[in-house]
């Protein structure tokens, strides 16, 4: 239901206010009752525990992969972003027809991690500022499954 069409309800009329929000209204329309703050947090939970419930019930191939075993023996370490997954993207130059691999969050033998990656996709690697590197081409793919299997 548009923002504008509650505007019509007549028992809402009253409640629609420049700082009130559809979501605000539509609750609020819902319950048929004034709304208070105990009223909304129960609302936030259950929606929130109907998406975490959902979530349980994927299958195990929709969910990020956690790391195969230690990497204490290797001279670098990748470092996973905030929400789980390896930190490799692709990067596209000059219009979308250069495409670029891009490796973040390197730490330690920065050397050795560059050797590995230029041995596996047979093309070389570039070192940028911060200790980003980047490859030429999607070997997105592949850097996934390597650096899986190295422990990250």
């Amino acid at each position: 239901m548009p923002f504008h069409a509650l505007r019509t309800i007549p028992t809402l009329s009253k409640a629609v206010s420049s700082r009130a929000t559809p979501n605000f209204i539509l609750m609020k329309h819902l319950t048929k009752q004034p709304l208070n703050a105990k009223l909304q947090q129960d609302f936030v939970n259950t929606i929130i525990q109907e998406q975490v419930d959902v979530k349980d019930k994927l299958p195990s191939s929709s969910v990020f992969h956690l790391p195969l075993k230690g990497t204490e023996e290797l001279p670098f370490h990748i470092s996973r972003s905030q929400f789980g997954s390896l930190p490799i993207y692709l990067d596209y130059k000059n219009g979308r027809t250069k495409t670029l691999t891009v490796i973040r969050k390197v730490k330690g033998d920065v050397a050795k991690l560059q050797e590995d990656i230029a041995k596996i996709t047979g093309e070389e690697v570039v070192l940028r500022a911060g200790n980003i590197l980047e490859v030429k081409g999607n070997h997105s793919r592949i850097l996934r499954l390597y650096l899986r299997a190295a422990g990250f």
